[in-house]
């Protein structure tokens, strides 16, 4: 009688597993959510050298393959022949899409923003900060080593005008981080 028991209750849990994994959503999927953090290079025109760039983002999916994503990330570029810099601080809302392939995720994102820029000489403001419209244009791929978390890798190009500022703003990002996806 205990070894039927015993049996019975193996082949239920046994066939409770599969509606277990299919109750858990695959990720991402419409209406889930995700935060991370970025760190990597910003790689400007030639007259300047590549800068440190942390980000932090946040990211909502309308479906499993489209989302909106804002970002905020900070740089701060050198001039080639001078101590002077053009910090950057920039906050871009992107529309990203992706594709399924396992457990690698290629993604493509366009988007637009701001970009807050001060030119500095000598760790002083050698200007006012200004304030300037720009686009982003990017792709990477996403690593999941978790259901619900996945390694980052990057690269977008930001453009923005030049104006009145000493050199020129834009350049290229690449980026490695972690994130986190919720629901």
């Amino acid at each position: 009688m205990r070894h039927r028991l015993v049996l019975a209750l193996s082949v239920l849990s046994l066939l409770a597993l599969p509606g277990a994994a299919v109750a858990q959503h695959r990720q991402p999927h419409a209406g889930s959510f995700a935060i991370g953090a970025d760190a990597g290079v910003y790689v400007p025109p030639e007259e300047f050298h590549a800068g440190f760039n942390p980000d932090v983002f946040a990211e909502f999916h309308f479906t499993g393959r489209i989302a909106l994503r804002g970002t905020v990330a900070y740089t701060a570029p050198n001039f080639d022949f001078d101590t002077a810099e053009i910090r950057q601080v920039r906050a871009v809302a992107d529309l990203v899409i992706n594709w399924e392939t396992g457990l690698w995720h290629p993604f493509v994102n366009l988007g637009f923003g701001g970009y807050w820029l001060e030119p500095r000489s000598n760790n002083q403001s050698a200007g006012s900060w200004q304030t300037k419209g720009g686009i982003s244009l990017g792709g990477g791929l996403e690593y999941f080593v978790r259901p619900k978390i996945a390694f980052k890798f990057e690269t977008t190009y930001h453009y923005v005008p030049q104006g009145d500022l000493p050199g020129r703003p834009q350049g290229l990002a690449a980026t490695v981080g972690i994130k986190k996806y919720f629901f």
